[in-house]
C-alpha cells in the first residue's frame, strides 16, 4: 500500500522520513501571528527538507533524516519564533494508515462540523476521552485513533450544537493540549501526501 512504499524518501543517499506538523494556536483570532515563509525559514535552518505548508493554516510538511520529537522541535521554535510552539508531527505512513481506518461518517454530514484533535505534550488520550463517555449520537459522533479523535457535531442548527460535549471542549483544561483542524483541511493534507507518493512514482 502506499503508506508502507512511502515510509522513506532517498535523497542523497540518506534515508528521509516525511513528516506533517500541527501547530497549535498559530495565526487564530489575530493572535500568535507568524508568517508561513517564516516558519518554512525556519524549519530549513534547522535542517529539515522539502518544506511546504498548507496556506495559513499552521500545517507544516518536511523531510528529516532522524524521528522528529514533539517536545524538542517546540522548544527549537518556541527560540527561534519568539512565542510559545507546540507542535505535533506525524510520518506520512501515520497519516494514511489513519485515513484508511476513517469511518464512514466522518466529513460527510455537511450540517455538522467535523474536527479531528491531535494531542499535544505527550498526553494520553483517556485524560480526554474519560472527560467525555457518553455521546447522544444524533447530534455528534466521535472515533478514537492512538493520538487523535474524529469529532463530528451538529452546527447549522445552534440549540443542538450547544447540547454537545463538543461545544463544551473550550472550556475545559485539556483543551490547551490540543490541536484541532478541520475536516477540510485534513483533506488536503490526506491530497498533498498522495500527490506527493504519485510524484515519487508510487501507486
Amino acid at each position: 500500500m502506499l503508506y508502507n512504499k512511502m515510509r522513506q524518501v532517498m535523497k542523497e543517499g540518506v534515508d528521509m522520513i516525511s513528516y506533517v506538523g500541527f501547530i497549535r494556536g498559530l495565526n487564530v483570532g489575530g493572535k500568535n501571528k507568524v508568517a508561513m515563509s517564516d516558519l518554512r525559514f525556519e524549519f530549513e535552518q534547522l535542517n529539515y527538507q522539502s518544506v511546504s505548508t498548507i496556506g495559513n493554516t499552521g500545517v507544516i510538511f518536511f523531510d528529516s533524516d532522524e524521528e522528529v520529537e514533539n517536545d524538542a522541535l517546540s522548544r527549537q521554535l518556541t527560540d527561534k519564533l519568539g512565542l510559545e510552539i507546540k507542535i505535533v508531527c506525524l510520518t506520512f505512513e501515520k497519516l494514511l494508515k489513519i485515513k484508511s481506518q476513517l469511518p464512514d461518517w466522518w466529513n460527510q454530514e455537511k450540517e455538522w462540523r467535523h474536527n479531528v484533535l491531535f494531542l499535544l505534550d505527550e498526553i494520553d488520550i483517556s485524560h480526554l476521552t474519560n472527560q467525555f463517555p457518553t455521546f447522544d449520537e444524533s447530534i455528534e459522533k466521535a472515533f478514537v485513533m492512538d493520538e487523535a479523535i474524529f469529532w463530528a457535531s451538529a452546527f447549522t442548527e445552534r440549540k443542538d450544537y450547544y447540547r454537545s460535549q463538543y461545544s463544551k471542549l473550550m472550556k475545559h483544561k485539556v483543551y490547551k493540549h490540543v490541536t484541532i483542524r478541520n475536516g477540510n483541511t485534513l483533506n488536503k493534507v490526506f491530497n498533498k501526501i498522495e500527490e506527493t507518493g504519485k510524484k515519487m512514482g508510487h501507486s
